[in-house]
């Protein structure tokens, strides 16, 4: 994980380094994005192979978010000194900013699937990165509404994938971002860890 081998090596070790490796990836995000529904404003085709390589991007920011959270919350349960110290806002912010990402991210992935199909891959074509991310939405948050359904053996792999890591990422991510106290010890006050924080994506 660049991110990882980033904060191991001392390149990112604070809020601002951490914000700013961030926006570099939201930035490439929303540009996509942008460009998919304009193109289809404009009447335009977008290329199925530009969306593959959308999606490979996002598979791996994907990967690199669940992980960050996934290693913080073991390195909070294990009792590990913090890599990059956060106050607690700071990190409520991220876990926001994180899921938020991750859904987008998501809906590059369906529309990358969507061009790997050989059959039809969802009941209604996903026309840009709007339709995609609204489909991505609805199936984090297994709220599924039904109008939109994968319909081919990648896309539906694609959205198990989604459900499953809407999950582990929601209970990672609040079991140590926002449950985690210390116990007082010898006449301590017992207050909350509210101004350290693990490596977050």
């Amino acid at each position: 994980m660049a991110a990882k081998a980033r904060i191991d090596q001392g390149q990112i070790a604070s809020a601002r380094s951490l914000r700013a490796w961030n926006f570099a990836f939201q930035a490439i995000t929303a540009e996509i994005c942008c460009f998919s529904v304009a193109v289809r404003l404009l009447g335009w085709t977008f290329p199925g192979y530009l969306y593959v390589i959308a999606g490979i991007y996002a598979f791996g920011r994907i990967n690199e978010l669940v992980y960050a959270f996934y290693r913080d919350a073991l390195d909070r349960l294990e009792g590990k000194a913090p890599r990059i110290k956060l106050e607690k806002s700071e990190r409520i912010t991220l876990l926001g900013i994180g899921y938020i990402e991750t859904i987008v991210q998501f809906g590059l992935v369906h529309l990358a699937a969507q061009a790997l199909s050989l059959h039809r891959a969802y009941s209604h074509p996903l026309r840009d990165a709007f339709d995609a991310i609204y489909f991505s939405a609805m199936t984090i948050t297994t709220t599924g509404f039904g109008d939109f359904y994968p319909d081919s053996l990648l896309p539906r792999l694609v959205t198990m994938y989604e459900a499953v890591i809407g999950i582990v990422f929601l209970a990672l991510a609040l079991g140590s971002y926002l449950s985690f106290t210390v116990k007082p010890e010898n006449g301590d006050s017992g207050k909350a860890d509210d101004d350290t924080g693990g490596a977050s994506p």
